[in-house]
């Protein structure tokens, strides 16, 4: 048996000690950097068009679950339900920060229009295939917009890249599942 070297265990202690307060004083510091006032304008001005999205993304999910027809109609429309939520739970997110920043909200739907990223499709075909094809097309547009943000944002708001990361992790898990579910719609 090997003898403990109490010294030893005492310096790999400190060590570590000294090395988690180093690394959450950088993440400290890299959280607390933040925006200059110029940039948290334009941050609210992009996240404004994410909550337009997620407003949209909300209803097209939640009246697709109501209208959904045809093939797997009934798992389309669970699923549908469950997006729904997710998209209103990501807005709230996104006002949180929007507010946090002093930003204002847009107060009327119709402003969504003019400011969304990827805009509103209306169900016309309520088709499980269509609605899952309008759903699969907004959550890539969704993420490509994410990636506009995060390139925006860099490491200057750890929170505002964490939330954004957070909504497109979702968005990526939303597209394979729809995708998976559109194949078995298929055929």
């Amino acid at each position: 048996m090997q003898k403990i070297n109490k010294k030893g265990n005492s310096k790999w202690i400190w060590g570590g000690i000294l090395g988690l307060f180093l690394l959450g004083g950088a993440f400290f510091y890299l959280s607390k950097k933040g925006l200059s006032k110029a940039e948290q304008t334009k941050a609210v001005e992009l996240l404004n068009k994410v909550l337009a999205d997620e407003w949209f993304a909300n209803y097209q999910y939640w009246l697709g679950s109501k209208l959904a027809k045809g093939p797997m109609s009934k798992e389309v429309s669970a699923l549908f339900t469950k997006y729904s939520d997710d998209e209103f739970n990501n807005a709230n997110k996104i006002v949180d920060k929007i507010l946090l920043f002093e930003g204002n909200l847009p107060l009327e739907p119709k402003i969504w229009y003019e400011i969304s990223k990827c805009g509103y499709s209306a169900p016309i075909d309520t088709s499980t295939k269509n609605l899952l094809e309008q759903a699969i097309k907004r959550e890539k547009c969704a993420v490509e917009f994410f990636k506009e943000i995060t390139d925006f944002i860099g490491t200057k708001d750890v929170e505002v890249l964490k939330i954004i990361q957070e909504i497109s992790d979702m968005q990526n898990s939303h597209i394979t599942e729809l995708q998976n579910l559109l194949e078995l719609v298929q055929h």
